[in-house]
């Protein structure tokens, strides 16, 4: 379809698709769509096909680094916290007032990491830089999640009948806040070409 037909058809859309001002815009519409398939892809992967053909390495890598969280996590509640709490079978952290936080191998966060790198590459910007970026927002996430179990132990403590609610719809949902905010800074301060930011400036202005 000639590209002139549809600037004149439909304007509104080929402004949006090829117009500086709004490159954010598209930016962010991109990254949710990402976002979006890798999430679907990824719960047909493991519900239904069992992380085929990588089962065996993916079930081992995600006991594995839960195991880190479990013993991490524990010691940040015990240490920093001050929160008693026991070790039962299973990765159980049992609280004091029998609440319990089981740190099961889907709680490894390979996941949201793996999103991540995955973005990472897809978007443009210095391969050099990558390489240390990345690393660096790993070590972010990894860190989110010692949080997210540190700040269900703190909830399980003091308002225990919150405590799922608190997991799924503001701790989850906290990992695609630090990816987002990885994804923007790298867009806007490290992977964005200076020139190109130079552009948009003078043409907003």
């Amino acid at each position: 379809m000639d590209r002139n037909y549809l600037s004149t058809k439909y304007p509104q859309i080929t402004s949006f698709l090829i117009d500086r001002k709004w490159r954010q815009v598209r930016g962010v519409a991109l990254f949710c769509l990402i976002t979006i398939l890798i999430h679907v892809f990824w719960r047909f992967w493991a519900n239904r096909l069992n992380y085929f053909p990588l089962g065996d390495i993916m079930e081992k890598a995600n006991e594995v680094v839960a195991q880190w969280i479990f013993a991490q996590s524990l010691w940040i509640i015990t240490n920093i916290l001050h929160i008693n709490v026991k070790i039962a079978p299973g990765s159980v952290l049992w609280l004091d007032n029998h609440c319990g936080i089981v740190i099961n191998p889907s709680c490894s966060g390979l996941k949201p990491i793996i999103q991540f790198i995955i973005l990472m590459l897809l978007f443009p910007g210095s391969w050099k830089r990558k390489l240390w970026y990345i690393p660096l927002g790993i070590a972010l996430i990894y860190l989110t999640n010692l949080v997210r179990v540190s700040s269900m132990a703190i909830t399980g403590a003091l308002i225990p009948d919150i405590l799922k609610f608190t997991h799924d719809y503001i701790l989850r949902p906290m990992f695609y806040v630090v990816i987002f905010g990885l994804w923007w800074f790298w867009q806007e301060k490290i992977g964005y070409p200076p020139s190109m930011k130079e552009i948009d400036t003078k043409e907003s202005g």
